[in-house]
């Protein structure tokens, strides 16, 4: 695993194997549902192009184990992200994030790359 963190203490958490972002997903989301607030929000894309979303009381398309493409989970503190993702600038979709360009006037966002 793989940590950043931001001036404004937002912290990413890269997860590099699929064992590791599956056994995440379940303990946090898939097996603790009745726990979930609108706070905290998990996105999973898979190869077949079908997705996956849960965020308190909404849920969207079907949980599935195998074909993950990607997936952010965005929580008050962090994001934990696995596959291809890029982290921006809110106020400059084309601005990417790098250690360079992190300042505390600057608000970060992640999407599917």
């Amino acid at each position: 695993m793989k940590t950043k963190e931001t001036p404004k203490s937002k912290q990413v958490f890269e997860i590099c194997t699929r064992k590791e972002i599956t056994e995440y997903m379940m303990d946090c989301y898939i097996t603790n549902k009745e726990f979930l607030d609108d706070d905290s929000s998990l996105y999973v894309e898979y190869k077949d192009g079908s997705h996956y979303y849960i965020s308190g009381a909404v849920e969207e398309g079907r949980f599935k184990k195998s074909g993950i493409k990607v997936v952010i989970e965005s929580n008050p503190s962090s994001f934990v992200l696995y596959g291809a993702y890029r982290i921006y600038n809110i106020d400059d979709t084309d601005e990417e994030y790098s250690d360079e360009a992190d300042n505390e006037e600057k608000t970060w966002n992640v999407d599917v790359a």
